[in-house]
């Protein structure tokens, strides 16, 4: 539950920020996202320093390559639409971002999908639907 708040937190407040800073130019805006969460991510992994059991199949190392990348394109977009003030259908397409996070760790990972996150995903879906009709 503590884990659910604060990716709710840390969610809430990215895109809040990325907003107020897309006004300006959503390209810089974008670009100090993605340098701010890189090095975030490199003092992240020199602090954990945990080995993995064993070497990984080279298509799986180049996976969070492509998760980058696409990354990276949605929140250009997003701060485009924020820059251009179409906030309304990114704000519902952002919004299934946990969702797809999940179903992918479901398809590609095999991962068990418990039935609160089913109840998530369920969810995230109906009130999608819900605020795009």
């Amino acid at each position: 539950m503590l884990c659910a708040a604060g990716a709710a937190l840390g969610f809430g407040t990215y895109f809040v920020l990325l907003h107020e800073a897309a006004a300006g130019d959503p390209y810089l805006a974008t670009a100090y996202t993605r340098i701010w969460g890189g090095i975030s991510a490199l003092i992240l992994a020199a602090l954990w320093r945990a080995r993995p059991a064993g070497r990984a199949h080279p298509v799986v190392a180049l996976l969070p390559v492509g998760v980058g990348t696409l990354e990276t394109l949605a929140d250009g977009a997003f701060a485009l639409a924020a820059a251009g003030g179409a906030l309304g259908l990114s704000a519902i397409l952002a919004s299934l971002y946990p969702a797809v996070t999940v179903v992918l760790n479901a398809s590609v990972l095999r991962e068990r999908l418990p039935a609160v996150h089913l109840a998530g995903v369920v969810s995230a879906l109906v009130g999608v639907a819900c605020l795009a009709s």
